[in-house]
């Protein structure tokens, strides 16, 4: 079960990524997003709050069910 929930999480914290990377990016060109190769570690905000998300309901689960 733990796993189904880390899932959830995972999946939960890359649409907080996503959501954050349109407020962070929304002043920018569609040809600038697709040119400008310095905006790359922009995606990396992305996996990192998904896997924040993940990590914090697996910790949740097992902290008040486990």
């Amino acid at each position: 079960m733990v796993y189904v929930i880390g899932v959830a999480g995972f999946i939960g914290g890359f649409v907080l990524g996503l959501i954050a990377l349109r407020y962070i990016l929304k002043d920018r060109s569609k040809d600038d997003l697709l040119q400008d190769k310095s905006l790359r570690m922009y995606g990396a905000i992305t996996w990192l709050l998904a896997a924040l998300g993940g990590a914090t309901a697996m910790a949740c689960y097992t902290h008040f069910w486990g």
